[in-house]
Parts: C-alpha cells; sequence; structure tokens
C-alpha cells in the first residue's frame, strides 16, 4: 500500500469532515434542543456559498468582509424561519415542522437556482490559492482554513453551551421544557438563538467547503443527507459525539472514493451505516437509558 497515497487521503477526508462539522453541529443543535429536524438546513447552508460568490464577485467586496455578511444573513435567515416557518406549526404535530422546512427547502433551491443558474462556481479567494507540502502530503490554505475553523468552532460550542447563560438556558430547555418555562427561561427566545446559530454555522460551512470544492444552488441536498446521517448515526442528542462523526464520516469517505469501486463508493459508506443503526439504534454515542 502507497502510505503516502493513504496519508493524503485521511488528510483529504480530515478536511472534508471539519467542514461537516460546522453543518451537522446546527443539525444537533437543533434537534437537541427543539426536537425538530430542519429540513432546509441544506439550503441555509447553500446561500453561505452563493451569497459569498455574489458579495465577491458582484459586489466586488472583501473576503473578510463576504464571509461575516453572509454569516450574518444567514444567522437573519434562521431567525426568520424559525419565526415564520417553524414556531408556527411547532404544536401541530411533531410531522410538521418537518413538512414546513421540506417546503422551504425547495422553494429556495428552486429560487437560488432561478438567481444563480444551476452550475457551480469556484469561489476560493485568491490569497487562499496556495499549498503546504510536508513528507509528501499536500494541503492547501483553504483546507487548512476548514481544518481549523471546524476544530474552533466544535470547542467553542461545546464551551457556550456550558459556560454561557444562553447556553446553560439552551441546556435547562433540553432537560426540561416546562421546568425551564417555570424558573422564567423564554424558550421562545431560546429557539430563535438556536436557530440563528446553527445557520449561522451552516453558512459558513457552504463558505469553507465552497473553498475546496465548488459553490451551486444545489450544493446543500447532498449535504442534507449527509449531515442527517452523521448526527443519527453519532446519536441525535449529543452535540459533541456530532463533532467526533463529522471528522469519522469525512476519512471513511475519502478511503472509499480512494479504494472502493467509485460506482460502489457511496453505497458502501450507507451500508456501513444502516449495519451500525442495526446495532446501535439510538447511535454510536447514544447513553444508555438504565
Amino acid at each position: 500500500m502507497d502510505l503516502t497515497q493513504l496519508g493524503q487521503t485521511v488528510l483529504y477526508g480530515v478536511m472534508n469532515g471539519s467542514g461537516y462539522i460546522l453543518f451537522a453541529s446546527g443539525i444537533a443543535l437543533t434537534f437537541g434542543v427543539m426536537k425538530v429536524m430542519n429540513f432546509a438546513h441544506g439550503e441555509l447552508y447553500m446561500i453561505g456559498g452563493m451569497l459569498f460568490y455574489s458579495l465577491t464577485r458582484y459586489a466586488g467586496m472583501g473576503a473578510a468582509a463576504a464571509v461575516l455578511i453572509a454569516i450574518f444573513a444567514g444567522g437573519i435567515l434562521g431567525l426568520v424561519t424559525n419565526r415564520v416557518v417553524i414556531q408556527p406549526v411547532l404544536r401541530i404535530s411533531s410531522l410538521a415542522p418537518l413538512l414546513s422546512t421540506m417546503a422551504l427547502s425547495f422553494i429556495m433551491l428552486n429560487g437560488g437556482t432561478a438567481v444563480w443558474g444551476a452550475f457551480g462556481r469556484i469561489i476560493l479567494p485568491p490569497f487562499l490559492t496556495g499549498a503546504v507540502r510536508a513528507g509528501g502530503l499536500v494541503i492547501s490554505y483553504a483546507g487548512i482554513a476548514v481544518i481549523i475553523t471546524g476544530i474552533l468552532v466544535g470547542i467553542g460550542l461545546h464551551v457556550f453551551l456550558a459556560k454561557a447563560p444562553m447556553g446553560k438556558q439552551m441546556r435547562a430547555t433540553v432537560q426540561n421544557l416546562t421546568g425551564a418555562k417555570l424558573v422564567g427561561i423564554n424558550t421562545k427566545r431560546v429557539y430563535d438563538y438556536v436557530l440563528i446559530i446553527s445557520t449561522a454555522l451552516a453558512a459558513l460551512g457552504g463558505i469553507l467547503l465552497g473553498f475546496i470544492h465548488t459553490a451551486s444552488p444545489s450544493m446543500g441536498q447532498p449535504m442534507i443527507i449527509l449531515g442527517f446521517v452523521i448526527v443519527v448515526v453519532a446519536g441525535m442528542d449529543n452535540l459533541l459525539s456530532a463533532t467526533i462523526m463529522a471528522i469519522v464520516i469525512g476519512i471513511t469517505e475519502s478511503l472509499l472514493i480512494t479504494y472502493a469501486p467509485s460506482e460502489f463508493a457511496e453505497s458502501i459508506l450507507y451500508m456501513v451505516l444502516v449495519v451500525i443503526l442495526l446495532i446501535r439504534p439510538a447511535g454510536i454515542f447514544a447513553r444508555r437509558r438504565e
């Protein structure tokens, strides 16, 4: 076996997996706190990449400013999604938010295609076009940015939930919704912050993964499936486990693409995940209930 190729493959998997952290963390946070499966999360991820493209390509904006505006816009869209699409139907049934966010997903997908067209765009800023070479391995500056950002966000979210006042309110809401309301926690405001944070992370993920791949209006569709896979296999109520699983899935996916027959690589990945769920239906890292 070519160890250099193996190392490069694993490195590429870590790079992708670090981007998946940003996407999957938002799904895990939304479901963990609100018990809502947000099917529009993929399109909110897409908006980040495509908005960054528009701001840099047509508005002549610098990359840093475009990233900040795209993340801010993602957060605002998350707030609107919660207030307009999720909250009005949240009391109807557990399926109502799923269906309403699915409808929003298709609206945004078709709207994005109408605005930007169906083909992909290269959105990599010029200052990230170089690469670092060491020991026969090569990693782009963009890849380094994705890895560092993904790891920092994963750690930051963990600290936020453990230490920040809003993070503690989110944890209290997860543990006992009625109790949280009784002690004066504004759970509607908590839900607003959950969607703001999760969609801002999705938008950032769309930008960073757009750097190492391309950005297009259809980029959110495969990501929403992969994101749910990461969260479900990890255990729906555990944000840290979703972070770990994102890296594991990224590496596994990269290894299969490199070493398995190309036409079967994706199928093998999902077959393995099905087997895992048959063995551990609640997820690999789910807490055992006595």
